[in-house]
């Protein structure tokens, strides 16, 4: 019981905007967990998943180096699969789509969404496999059934929306979701992944007004991040399609 108490706390503080200090203190919550119960297959998950969603001030703040958060990723990741939860296979899934592997990446996902369905965090990482595996009119479904049984949505759902949305070609629509985006708030992911696709939504639409304001703010997340500015090699790193058409379309916008 302990254990569990403390890996609610810390999922408590990670499932909010948090700061890196608070960030900070989820990971300390979750090792806590873990060291009150090693067999705690869902807090090793988060550790990894923590580890895995560092970005530089989140590093800082937990003094920890970006080769020695990979180790942490595969260490806690190694824990986890002893006893696999649905934030294990989300993660396990996520790592597989950054390999070009999201065949791999949907078929876990839906071993995830079996495992727990009203985990609204396997909808979300089911539609983020589809949308790189090149199947966005899957994706707004998944992200529809993650509403359903979590309402009221959150950045990285509006920005999976909006990608679904730019996959098919529906510019206007990818920028109404994509403008739902918290630019204001310290999670710095919705905000690195979206801009991205915001300004190349806007290009498509022809609003250089638009395209020019939003570029500014990319490359303020970009410099938060320590990424050193917006380019087209960091869209490929981190935009992992597997249609050449797919990343095409987004370095078109961005070009």
């Amino acid at each position: 019981p302990a254990a569990y108490e403390a890996y609610l706390q810390g999922m408590e503080i990670y499932s909010r905007r948090n700061t890196p200090d608070e960030f900070a203190q989820a990971v300390r919550f979750f090792q806590q967990a873990l060291e009150l119960d090693p067999n705690f297959g869902a807090a090793a998950a988060s550790l990894a998943w923590a580890y895995w969603d560092m970005d530089g001030p989140r590093g800082q703040a937990l003094t920890v180096s970006d080769i020695g958060a990979l180790y942490n990723v595969y260490k806690y990741l190694g824990e986890a699969a002893k006893h696999p939860s649905p934030s294990y296979y989300q993660l396990v899934a996520s790592l597989l789509v950054r390999e070009h592997r999201s065949d791999e990446a949907v078929a876990l996902m839906f071993k995830a969404v079996a495992l727990d369905p009203s985990d609204p965090l396997n909808y979300v990482g089911l539609a983020e496999a589809l949308n790189f595996n090149g199947r966005p009119d899957e994706a707004r479904d998944y992200l529809v059934a993650a509403n359903r049984v979590d309402p009221g949505g959150n950045d990285h759902r509006h920005y999976q929306a909006g990608l679904a949305e730019f996959g098919e070609g529906r510019f206007e629509e990818a920028v109404d979701y994509l403008e739902r985006i918290d630019l204001q708030s310290p999670d710095p992911w919705p905000k690195f992944y979206g801009l991205q696709v915001l300004v190349s939504a806007y290009a498509h639409l022809g609003r250089s007004g638009q395209v020019a304001a939003y570029s500014d703010r990319l490359r303020n997340v970009m410099l938060e991040r320590k990424d050193g500015g917006a380019n087209q090699l960091v869209t490929q790193r981190y935009f992992v399609f597997k249609n050449p058409a797919d990343i095409g379309r987004l370095l078109d916008g961005l070009d």
